[in-house]
């Protein structure tokens, strides 16, 4: 119970943290223009295409829904039939416990709980979200490379700090990929992380009863090996879940090409911010900072700046980033809250 408190009373702390972080983002991106005035962002927003607009929000909303589906795909090939509702809701809890939390580290265990929690096995669990961070992350660095292969001016629009943002990005990104792959391929390796760490968390007088959770841990690690060995025969599953992921990503990218058309932008141009804005994704990938904030404003604003005025440029930031980022993680939120409190009525019937 006092456990289950610190959890709730963690996630309260970092709920606030984001929403003050968010506020501090938007102030600052005012602030640092000097033509912009509210009353000119309003017109902006008002005097914009209703059908782009509608595009764009419908794009945020198949980032959400596309990741659900990657991951029913996998729970399916597994024999764990859900339902689309479902799917939608533990990728509305993957997307918001990563947005609240530094370097998107309470996503993939907040969404694990969720299923968990509906009878799905651990072992089941932790595979299929570990193929679908593989592919997650493998999907970016497919259309960063596809932006450089059509656009590559796009990318030298960039600042010095911005180039060096995305380059470290690309390399984060790279070496994660190669560390899930590891996992995924060698279970061996996770073994011998996991043993290991619960052994130098005894030795530190961390964790206690040593042997009884290295075999805990040890039956766990067996089932895991068998859905891993399981995985490798799913080859048309893991495509399915690939398309997913990057349907995902084009469609969170896609909100601000949308935003872009629907303010009075043309479609070469609509396109060269698509190439902007994955190059943001990319440089904002390994910042710390719950939902990247900050880092991905300066990286949006310094490559529509090469663009369009200061004034358009930092209206068209706000709005999209309210639009693909801000409406997104309030919805996601209301998700998870419905989630919470139908499973608690549940239990109690």
């Amino acid at each position: 119970m006092d456990r289950s408190k610190k959890s709730a009373r963690k996630k309260i702390v970092w709920a606030i943290v984001s929403f003050l972080l968010a506020v501090a983002s938007v102030a600052a991106v005012i602030w640092q223009s000097r033509s912009f005035t509210l009353r000119e962002f309003f017109g902006f927003v008002c005097s914009a295409n209703g059908w782009y607009i509608a595009a764009a929000i419908l794009c945020m909303l198949l980032f959400i829904i596309f990741e659900g589906e990657a991951i029913r795909v996998i729970l399916k090939a597994y024999g764990n039939p859900v339902t689309h509702r479902s799917a939608a809701f533990y990728s509305a809890t993957d997307i918001y416990f990563s947005a609240i939390t530094p370097s998107a580290t309470g996503g993939q265990p907040a969404s694990a709980f969720m299923m968990m929690r509906d009878g799905i096995s651990g072992s089941t669990t932790t595979i299929a979200l570990l193929a679908n961070i593989v592919m997650y992350t493998s999907s970016i660095l497919v259309i960063g490379v596809l932006a450089f292969l059509f656009y590559p001016s796009a990318f030298f629009s960039f600042g010095g700090v911005s180039r060096v943002l995305v380059y470290a990005g690309i390399a984060a990104q790279s070496m994660l990929l190669a560390f899930f792959v590891l996992l995924l391929s060698n279970e061996k390796l996770l073994r011998k992380l996991a043993i290991g760490a619960i052994k130098l968390g005894g030795r530190l007088h961390i964790v206690r009863r040593v042997n009884e959770r290295v075999e805990k841990i040890s039956t766990s690690l067996d089932n895991y090996a068998r859905d891993v060995q399981a995985l490798r025969g799913h080859r048309a599953a893991l495509i399915k879940v690939f398309v997913f992921n990057l349907l995902q990503r084009a469609s969170q990218i896609a909100v601000t090409s949308f935003v872009f058309l629907a303010t009075g932008g043309d479609v070469p141009g609509a396109a060269k911010i698509f190439a902007l804005q994955s190059y943001v994704v990319l440089g904002a990938s390994f910042v710390p900072i719950p939902g990247a904030m900050g880092v991905t404003d300066f990286l949006m604003l310094d490559a529509f700046g090469t663009m369009l005025s200061e004034e358009c440029a930092t209206s068209l930031e706000l709005l999209s980033r309210s639009l693909s980022f801000y409406a997104c993680i309030l919805l996601c939120a209301i998700c998870v809250l419905v989630r919470f409190i139908a499973g608690r009525r549940r239990s109690s019937r």
